[in-house]
């Protein structure tokens, strides 16, 4: 499937880093992307210019697994995705200018929050570039509905801060 701008949660064409997935599996998706090194922000420190950076992964990965759950989990568009945890295990260098394949594996686990249907997942991406497997990635993340967010924002907003040790001294 194509993935555009509004299925990956981005509002500019340079920011999109992934454009199609398949399902291959019940709970497993594959997409291939290839990072030329020109993005005007993750790129313009030449000490990461010779190779994809982990936080273009990190997005990438971000933009994929929103279009999934819209895709397959049918995920309203409007909703709020939320990484809850990330390891990142690289291997090896990620070449500019040439194609990465991610094998994604999905565990999706259905909740209930006031009231709302929302989907927390347990993911796993396998990251491949010239046959060879360069990394992974792993963690878990939530999708659910702008109210369930409202809620759970206004309840921690409301709370007071709380010393850190340095204030507390």
């Amino acid at each position: 499937m194509q993935i555009t701008g509004e299925y990956a949660h981005v509002m500019r064409e340079e920011n999109q880093f992934v454009h199609e997935v398949t399902q291959i599996a019940k709970d497993q998706f594959k997409s291939g992307f290839t990072v030329d090194g020109a993005h005007p922000y993750l790129y313009e420190n030449p000490a990461i210019a010779n190779h994809v950076s982990g936080t273009t992964f990190l997005d990438m990965s971000r933009q994929l697994l929103k279009a999934v759950t819209h895709f397959f989990y049918s995920a309203p568009v409007s909703n709020r995705f939320v990484i809850r945890s990330v390891n990142m295990d690289f291997t090896r260098w990620a070449k500019l200018n040439v194609p990465i394949e991610a094998i994604t594996d999905l565990t999706p686990e259905p909740k209930i929050l006031f009231g709302h249907a929302c989907l927390t997942f347990q993911a796993h991406i396998t990251l491949y570039q010239e046959g060879w497997e360069i990394g992974t990635m792993s963690g878990e993340f939530t999708t659910f509905p702008l109210e369930v967010e409202d809620r759970l924002m206004g309840r921690q907003y409301r709370q007071a801060p709380r010393l850190t040790p340095a204030a507390v001294g």
